[in-house]
């Protein structure tokens, strides 16, 4: 999809609502690209999502210490920063909880850790 460029002839409302779907349809592609990646990481730990939020209650130990994990965000973090039109901090640490925050932001979602049972865990959450 192109980005909708005005026609004199045709009313304001009707131009914006073509910027809308624009705009709309560019989020639900990051939406995508993210949401593969996460679902990359996901089937590593045998784990099955069907949207972002489904990623709950993932042990922090088991992403952080997972040697597949940490070398899928390596072997992708340039093309995802890429895709996503994002700018890349050469000097960026690239862990887990850092590079997936900055990849879902944009999208509108977060990576939280929280305590259940004195285990911490991962959690997506959708920003409000």
């Amino acid at each position: 999809m192109n980005i909708p460029v005005y026609n004199k002839e045709e009313p304001s409302y009707a131009y914006f609502s073509k910027l809308r779907d624009f705009e709309y349809f560019l989020k639900k592609e990051k939406y995508n690209i993210v949401f593969n990646f996460v679902t990359e990481i996901t089937n590593i730990l045998n784990i099955k999502i069907k949207s972002l939020i489904d990623f709950k209650r993932i042990p922090v130990k088991n992403l952080i210490k997972n040697e597949k994990i940490t070398n899928l965000i390596n072997s992708k973090h340039k093309e995802i920063i890429t895709s996503l039109s994002l700018i890349e901090d050469e000097t960026e640490n690239t862990n887990i909880y850092d590079f997936l925050n900055k990849i879902l932001y944009p999208i509108g979602y977060k990576l939280i850790k929280k305590t259940f049972d004195e285990q911490k865990y991962y959690c997506i959450v959708e920003l409000k």
